[in-house]
């Protein structure tokens, strides 16, 4: 049995699969047609996959450290 996730323009981003690993039921995630783990819930494998989605709409890292200047004194 397989779920698709899908965005808001029902494109595909994540594909959840059931599987049996060394004979225990498990979720096999892929993201993006990338195969990103196992996990042993639904939930869980829902959760992991939509989380990789929220994240790959992000810039990575964190704010600069020192923040850049505009160029403007006294402010």
């Amino acid at each position: 049995m397989t779920w698709l996730l899908l965005d808001t323009y029902d494109r595909e981003y994540g594909r959840i699969t059931a599987v049996r690993v060394d004979g225990e039921p498990m979720y096999r995630l892929e993201f993006r047609d990338e195969h990103i783990g196992y996990e042993a819930t639904l939930r869980k494998a829902v959760e992991t996959v939509h989380q990789r989605f929220i994240r790959a709409h992000a810039p990575g890292g964190f704010a600069p450290s020192p923040w850049p200047s505009t160029g403007r004194k006294g402010r």
